[in-house]
């Protein structure tokens, strides 16, 4: 494999993006590029942030890659070793990070490419979803987040943790019940949403810590089904793929996707695979999900969703 690191100007000039071009080390040129986009958080471009290292976008480029296909993956806006602001950074600006970042590819001398796929993972889906209906791209890979809405997604994810503490038995459980009650909960939730959307500032402050106020608001502004009229538009290629133990995006929009039956979508359910692209034994837990990624951290991803991947990609090239 051969190895480049670059730097792509975006927001006209104004920020550095610092990337990885990956390809075969065979001497053959592959014509299918692969530009990867990292999910939500301060996630770099092997997919790695504070408190995990797992490495899940440098695996997926790494075995790609061995299948003949070329790979671009970043670090986000004012990450690693890119410029810019992290926390002032909204939806919109990184939409128009890739979209320059498709245009350095075709503009590129070095970059000698006939197809640009792009492969969102989690957030990553939403804003390739974003992306491919402004600038056109040869197809999108959605990785545990397809058609799903920032607000579904916290929604649920609240639920889902609501519904783990009531069910929980033992001292254990009486004890999170007391400390967390479903109404305070979802009442935080709402004071959340009511604060970000009634500001037009980029950042708050809430319980002494910063919240991506700009981020937040240009997400709420997306619902699941405004999301899924963009997939059903578009007119290239989507692969969806969602895990059966993913338990931070919910299922129900995966499985609305799935029932348009669209010729250009085809949806993949892949048993026992997380959130994080591995396969887990354990039941799907909330609660011990910290616990679950931290002793997965160094395990290999899910075989099965490199091998959909690459069949698909070898289909529609």
């Amino acid at each position: 494999m051969i190895k480049k690191d670059i730097k792509i100007l975006v927001d006209h000039g104004r920020i550095e993006i610092a990337a990885t071009v990956e390809r075969p080390g065979d001497g053959k040129n592959p014509d299918v590029l692969i530009v990867m986009i990292p999910g939500s958080g301060p996630v770099d471009r092997d997919g790695n942030m504070r408190g995990m290292q797992a490495s899940i976008y440098q695996q997926l480029a790494d075995a790609l890659v061995q299948s003949g296909f070329a790979t671009l993956r970043y670090d986000k806006i004012g990450v690693g070793e890119s410029t810019g602001d992290f926390n002032r950074a909204g939806l919109d600006d990184a939409v128009q990070c890739v979209s320059d970042i498709i245009d350095y590819c075709n503009s590129s001398e070095d970059m000698t490419f006939t197809k640009i796929f792009l492969l969102g993972h989690s957030e990553g889906t939403i804003i390739a979803t974003l992306s491919a209906n402004r600038k056109q791209v040869d197809g999108i890979i959605l990785l545990c987040g397809a058609s799903t809405s920032l607000t579904s997604v916290i929604t649920s994810q609240n639920e889902a943790l609501l519904s783990e503490i009531a069910s929980k038995s033992g001292f254990a459980g009486a004890l999170l019940r007391k400390l967390v009650s479903p109404e305070k909960q979802r009442l935080k939730q709402k004071k959340l949403f009511d604060k970000v959307m009634q500001t037009n500032k980029t950042t708050v402050r809430i319980s002494g810590r910063i919240v991506q106020a700009k981020w937040l608001r240009e997400h709420l502004s997306l619902n699941d089904q405004e999301i899924l009229q963009l997939l059903s538009s578009l007119t290239c290629k989507v692969l969806a793929i969602h895990g059966s133990k993913d338990v931070q995006s919910p299922i129900k929009p995966f499985y609305h996707l799935k029932n348009l039956a669209l010729d250009h979508i085809q949806t993949v359910m892949i048993d026992d695979m997380n959130h994080m692209l591995k396969k887990q034994k354990e039941a799907c837990s909330l609660l011990a999900l910290k616990k679950i990624y931290k002793k997965s951290a160094h395990e290999p991803i899910s075989r099965e969703l490199v091998d959909e991947i690459e069949n698909w990609l070898q289909a529609v090239r």
